[in-house]
């Protein structure tokens, strides 16, 4: 019987599981640049930079005027984090007013994989930049590599299943090879396992209750050699006599 369900290298106590289930989050994803690979092609192009891949960067947990279903669900973190309620309006920083943002756009509240919730307006979240020798930064739009990388920079938003888990906190998985490749899989597998630890902690108490304590029997000690000589040597004994 499984004590734990293990994802991603956490341990969650299975009596301390209280509810689970899989849901939609929108799911931010950023461009990540790498450079060229030398060509005759880039060389008459000029191209320096090019697209590699999407890469996963935050969940959004809430907008303006409202939360999002993953927000509902951890909102009591994310109020702490963000320092104000997630369903009020929209969450304001000094870097804005320095950048003289406009009040009426749309700002989102997220939450990184490594659990840090911000806030953020789209078009402010980084590209990521690949060099070949193994260095790696963020573009934001103030850079002057931004505008030379000729491609799309936008981030994209796309609905992914997440594996939210209630114990003693608010775990969340993303999927959809986010954090984990399936969570609908995952979802399954803890079903089944919380399902083992019911049946097999129900078998305990059961066996408990009817438990008879036996009578102590008594030990049976066959004679031993050294017992059975003297026995025969005594007889001998009686009988010269």
């Amino acid at each position: 019987m499984a004590e734990y369900f293990d994802i991603c290298g956490t341990h969650i106590p299975m009596a301390s599981i209280k509810d689970f289930r899989t849901i939609k989050v929108e799911f931010v994803f950023r461009p990540v640049f790498r450079e060229s690979k030398k060509s005759m092609m880039t060389a008459l192009s000029g191209k320096k930079y090019e697209f590699a891949y999407m890469e996963p960067y935050a969940a959004i947990i809430g907008q303006q005027g409202h939360k999002s279903e993953l927000g509902e669900y951890k909102a009591k973190d994310f109020k702490e984090a963000l320092g104000k309620d997630i369903s009020g309006a929209v969450i304001y920083t000094i870097a804005d007013a320095l950048k003289l943002k406009a009040f009426k756009r749309q700002k989102y509240q997220c939450v990184n994989l490594a659990g840090r919730a911000f806030t953020t307006y789209l078009d402010d979240v980084p590209a990521k930049m690949m060099w070949a020798d193994g260095r790696i930064a963020e573009v934001y739009k103030e850079d002057k590599l931004y505008t030379v990388l000729n491609e799309i920079t936008t981030p994209g938003v796309e609905y992914i299943s997440a594996l939210i888990i209630k114990a003693n906190e608010v775990f969340s998985f993303y999927g959809d090879g986010v954090q984990i490749a399936d969570a609908n899989g995952e979802y399954e597998r803890l079903k089944q396992e919380q399902a083992e630890y019911a049946l097999e902690k129900s078998r305990k108490k059961l066996g408990a209750k009817e438990k008879i304590a036996l009578p102590t029997i008594p030990k049976f000690h066959l004679p031993g050699k050294a017992s059975v000589q003297k026995s025969i040597e005594s007889n001998e004994d009686e009988d010269n006599t």
